[in-house]
């Protein structure tokens, strides 16, 4: 008989499981909650290491926030709006030309909308590529009356050819570390030992695919804080090692913690990392702040000591 004492859900389920799946097999499923309208903000940071170095060669950073609404065209869905703003480089503001650029088009991209199960392992499809798209024509407008000549027009042809399709958009953002961060395949079904193989995509060089096969292990007790630990090991023999940590809300289904980290066979790393700064109704997910070291302040009065991921 199915033991729903052992069986962790973030949301009503039906009684009888899918008959593709045996119940006496499965010991714990992970999953999304859409039940009302919720909003996480998130501080991300990305650090960039050299072979041998102990400095980032770069730091990337910028604010995050989820927002997850109920899917009325689809009941097993959830639609998931996210937003970006905030983004430093190497802890300023973006000035060179090619990091001013870069952010006016995260200004047009986002925020974005997708659909996604609520109960399966997430693969995002984009639903708002038309108001992308609008923003981007305006903002090539703003882009044209500060800069000119080759290097710029060619920066706008390459997005114009990223926008130009869905299948050519979802290429793009399979290349962005928040991105596959944020949909990771933590989702659906556990067996008893909530250990499962998995293959994890991280595009830790943008221009090949990489892909890391590996081990997927859920903690078996909830920490004080409400959440349950996901954690991977993974390896590609031919770029290097992945690992991932994770911690996931009990109540929304949402990750608060993120650490991933790589290592290359030829002794450079990355690290990311996104820390929770709040949880908060969608109206006030991404208020107005003129403050230019926001992300920082509202992490540090945000965090508490019990929390297992250091942002630093």
């Amino acid at each position: 008989m199915w033991d729903k004492r052992k069986s962790i859900f973030f949301a009503a389920v039906d009684d009888d499981p899918p008959e593709a799946l045996k119940p006496e097999e499965h010991y714990r499923s992970f999953r999304l909650n859409s039940t009302q309208a919720m909003g996480r903000r998130y501080g991300v940071r990305i650090h960039y290491y050299e072979p041998g170095m102990e400095e980032a060669k770069r730091d990337l950073s910028f604010e995050l926030a989820l927002e997850l609404r109920p899917d009325e065209a689809h009941a097993s869905s959830i639609m998931v709006h996210i937003h970006k703003r905030q983004l430093y480089i190497n802890r300023h503001m973006p000035d060179l030309v090619s990091e001013c650029l870069a952010a006016m088009v995260m200004e047009s991209l986002y925020p974005i909308v997708v659909r996604v199960p609520s109960e399966a392992e997430l693969s995002p499809s984009i639903s708002n590529r038309s108001e992308i798209q609008a923003r981007w024509q305006q903002m090539k407008v703003r882009i044209r009356k500060k800069y000119e000549g080759f290097i710029s027009e060619r920066y706008l042809q390459l997005v114009d050819q990223q926008l130009a399709s869905e299948s050519r958009l979802a290429a793009a953002m399979e290349k962005d570390l928040c991105w596959k961060a944020m949909f990771m395949p933590i989702y659906g079904l556990y067996p008893e030992s909530l250990t499962r193989p998995t293959t994890l995509q991280f595009p830790v060089y943008p221009k090949r695919y990489c892909s890391f096969s590996g081990t997927a292990q859920v903690d078996r007790a909830e920490t004080d804080f409400g959440c349950y630990g996901w954690h991977f090991n993974g390896i590609n023999t031919k770029l290097g090692t992945l690992k991932a940590v994770v911690y996931i809300d009990v109540n929304s289904g949402l990750g608060r913690f993120y650490d991933i980290t790589f290592e290359g066979l030829a002794g450079d790393r990355l690290r990311f990392k996104a820390h929770q700064i709040s949880a908060m109704s969608y109206e006030a997910v991404l208020p107005e702040s003129t403050e230019k070291n926001s992300i920082w302040e509202n992490i540090e009065n945000y965090r508490a000591r019990k929390y297992p991921i250091s942002f630093k």
